[in-house]
Parts: structure tokens; sequence; C-alpha cells
């Protein structure tokens, strides 16, 4: 007997959706600008992609993530997965991370914010990717 869908997405409602654009990514709950995590490549010169070193990721966390340990929820998630940067709270009640590493890594910690700590509520947060030549050497909480 053959069971039809047994890849990501289908008639699975749990799967993962990815609805791509030019402008943003909506992977869930995320909107996503720039490039996505393990599509973040580069051009060797034999013309075929390699996965870059190390990726840079801005996320600007709405919900219910200030005065609920959501700071140092995201610091202690960044160290364990060997990413640096910082986090710190903006004035109009979010939250911002700026995390530096691993391609994959930092695809992980994005699963992580988006369901942050158990007395945080994300709602949504917006995630750009980015380039940066000078990298932080460890995770702080900055604010």
């Amino acid at each position: 007997h053959l069971v039809r869908d047994q890849g990501v997405g289908g008639s699975n409602p749990l799967a993962p959706t990815i609805v791509r654009s030019r402008r943003a990514v909506r992977l869930s709950g995320f909107r996503i600008s720039g490039i996505i995590g393990a599509h973040n490549r580069l051009r060797a010169s034999a013309g075929r992609s390699i996965l870059r070193a190390m990726s840079s990721v801005r996320v600007v966390v709405l919900g219910k993530v200030q005065g609920v340990g959501y700071r140092a929820f995201a610091a202690r998630s960044a160290r364990t997965l060997a990413l640096t940067g910082e986090v710190r709270n903006l004035g109009d009640d979010t939250v911002e991370v700026v995390a530096h590493g691993a391609p994959a890594a930092l695809d992980e910690y994005l699963v992580a914010l988006r369901v942050g700590p158990v007395m945080a509520r994300v709602e949504d947060a917006t995630v750009q990717w980015f380039e940066q030549s000078e990298i932080p050497r460890d995770f702080r909480i900055t604010g």
C-alpha cells in the first residue's frame, strides 16, 4: 500500500509551508527578507554554489517578549548553538536579536526564537539576513 505525500508539505497540516516571492518569504510565522538560511550561498569561480561558512541575521520579535526572560532565553540558546551577537529590548515593546554563525545553527536558532521561553508569547518576527565583516566574539545581552 502506497503512502501519499511522505515528504514536506503535501497534505500534512504540520509540515512547514514556504511561500516565495522576490521581496519576502514567510516561513512558519516569520517574515524573512533577504536570503533564507541554507539558501544563503556564494558562487564559486567554477559557477557552482557553496555554503558560506558564516552568516548573519537580524530578528525583531513582536509579542509578549519583554519582562518574561526572553533576552536571557535568546542568549542561552545562542551560546548553546555556538552563535555570537547580541540581544536587546527596543522601545516599542519588541526584542531585537543580531546573531552570527553557521547557517544551519542560525536556522535552528530561528526556530527557538519563534517558540521562546515558557512565559513569552511570540506573535511575529521579522528576519533579515545580511553580511557583516566584523563578527563579535561572544553573545551578549546589551539592553
